[in-house]
């Protein structure tokens, strides 16, 4: 799943702009599928900081993020392009 923060600070789900009441609920949702999608964050480099460690700090309460459910940027990508999974 790709989430994407624009420099007019609209998050982008799938590519798709949402606000930020349907940001929270799909990733409530999305905490609680089976199997879980891995979620892949990007930002405009110019967007304001407090803004971007907003969304930042929701989807770590969110997505579970400390438990690698997410990866920011492209560092995420084992050498077979698979994310890398938290062991259970």
């Amino acid at each position: 799943m790709d989430i994407y923060l624009g420099n007019d600070g609209i998050v982008r789900w799938n590519n798709v702009k949402i606000n930020d009441d349907k940001f929270f609920e799909l990733m409530k949702i999305s905490y609680g599928l089976d199997p879980y999608p891995f979620v892949i964050f990007n930002y405009d480099k110019s967007i304001e900081c407090d803004r971007l460690n907003f969304i930042r700090k929701r989807m770590e309460q969110s997505l579970g993020c400390a438990e690698g459910r997410c990866g920011e940027g492209t560092g995420w990508e084992h050498d077979d392009g698979m994310p890398d999974r938290p062991k259970k």
